[in-house]
């Protein structure tokens, strides 16, 4: 059953209309190589996988579309593991996992998204998912080391209740304990302040001079420890300088309201995360449609540290017009050979590798003014316009998928904060099929000046009914 759901979503990932005799030929086939695993290595099983596409009639280049596309998903998730959203998170790596099903990377960032969704949830089946998952990794890899880590910690979390329910007994006869020697204890001093009280006049000053004397005996009171600095087991290294190498695209600008270095142990590894958030401005004659870049980050002599190429710029993000302005975020994580220092990175450098430009329009046709609904009352001297530029809906084997593209424009005269929406994206009768919210500004980002213009693009994927309006509600606004 697995693999006839991989075969499914393979296809349906390349976007191509095949027949259902198509379909179940490639079903048999993946089935036969997937029955096969433990004799073939990843590369040898995903080499067969598309030579089963190719003969079925599925052109190379579709193949390589849909690969990228796959780059883009495991690019998504991961900025949705970072912002702790993991059910966003499954939906990106499972379609990824349906083209790619021997990638351990894949198969381990599924699992650990599974884990998120068990851990707010505590569902047994989610909880299932992901140690199947880091099986999987093991069966592909067996010295797959993050796979064991979080066998580790699926181990550990799962004994937590046993041994909860396990010491509740032992708490409850300790407090019993407490509670009879405090009211002994009571009971004792009670009676020694009567005994005082009645022989206060004889004994009272020699006692008050030994207690002097038992003053000046006594040790001093022991000073307080130092508390641990946190940075004992984490650095945070904040506003890291960021350089832009543009390969001679003088005219694109990244502007960076925040550049974060942190570094912390988690089970015993010490491991690096970096984030950007900022803002991407197209200052060129040409539309921008996709940027491939390198990030480096670099110590104080210049060394790299760690550095990644990563989609600056990829198809869910939308194309930029001369004069465009969208949002742009960086993550990155790796684990650490070493304990860090405070000084292990003081420079950022993004390089761009490729570029995908398309010839601007001498005219663009304006987006259409969309009206929306407010779910909280208005600020006062606060408003923005909203206009849809372009609105594209899919239909992948009847599984159905709507995109937007839309700017948002301040024309009041405070700067907006934060601008959270929701997009309810309706079939033709009007009913509901999904709502999905997109956040134009977000105060980690730069504050939407007056005047200013964004421009952002949402996405509904997994229907099942074709798409005939979207309707804007703001959600938030501040």
């Amino acid at each position: 059953m697995l693999f006839k759901t991989i075969a499914f979503y393979f296809l349906w990932s390349v976007a191509l209309p095949v027949d259902n005799k198509t379909v179940e030929n490639y079903i048999m086939e993946v089935s036969r190589i997937g029955s096969s695993l433990k004799k073939l290595n990843v590369q040898e099983a995903e080499d067969a996988l598309r030579k089963v596409a190719i003969d079925m009639g599925i052109h190379p280049e579709d193949l390589k579309a849909a690969e990228s596309a796959a780059n883009d998903c495991i690019t998504r998730g991961d900025r949705y593991l970072d912002m702790n959203m993991p059910n966003e998170a499954v939906a990106e790596f499972y379609r990824v996992f349906m083209l790619r099903p021997y990638d351990k990377d894949i198969l381990i960032r599924l699992a650990d998204a599974y884990f998120l969704q068990w851990k707010s949830s505590k569902k047994d089946d989610l909880f299932e998912q992901a140690d199947k998952m880091a099986q999987l990794c093991l069966l592909i890899d067996p010295n797959f080391e993050p796979a064991f880590r979080l066998r580790k910690k699926l181990s550990q979390a799962q004994a937590e209740p046993a041994q909860a329910a396990k010491s509740s007994p032992a708490i409850i006869a300790f407090a019993i304990i407490f509670i009879v020697f405090a009211i002994g204890l009571l009971l004792s001093l009670s009676l020694s302040d009567e005994s005082n009280n009645s022989s206060q006049s004889s004994v009272s000053k020699p006692a008050e001079k030994k207690s002097a004397s038992q003053e000046k005996s006594k040790p001093p009171p022991p000073q307080p420890k130092e508390p641990v600095a946190a940075s004992s087991n984490s650095i945070s290294i904040d506003d890291v300088p960021i350089e832009w190498g543009t390969g001679g695209n003088d005219k694109w600008l990244l502007m960076s309201n925040r550049s974060r270095v942190f570094m912390y142990t988690k089970d015993d590894v010490w491991k690096l995360s970096y984030s950007h958030y900022g803002i991407f401005q197209n200052n060129s004659d040409t539309e921008i449609a996709k940027v491939k870049a390198k990030v480096n980050l670099l110590d104080a002599k210049g060394n790299v540290v760690f550095a990644k190429d990563i989609d600056f710029r990829a198809s869910f993000l939308p194309t930029l017009r001369p004069n465009d302005r969208g949002l742009t975020s960086i993550s990155l994580y790796t684990d650490l050979a070493e304990q860090p220092t405070e000084d292990m990175v003081s420079k950022v450098r993004v390089d761009v590798l490729e570029a995908e430009v398309w010839p601007a329009l001498k005219e663009y046709k304006p987006g259409v003014v969309t009206p929306y609904q407010m779910s909280q009352t208005p600020i006062e001297g606060m408003a923005f316009a909203l206009r849809v530029r372009h609105v594209k809906n899919t239909n992948n084997l009847g599984s159905f998928g709507s995109e937007v593209t839309f700017e948002v424009s301040n024309t009041g005269l405070r700067p907006i904060k934060d601008l959270k929406l929701r997009l309810d994206f309706k079939d033709e009768g009007g009913g509901l099929v999904k709502s999905e919210e997109s956040s134009p500004v977000m105060s980690i980002f730069f504050p939407l000046q007056s005047k200013e213009s964004r421009v952002m693009k949402t996405s509904a994927y997994f229907l099942k009914k074709p798409i005939k309006t979207i309707d804007f509600t703001v959600a938030e606004i501040e």
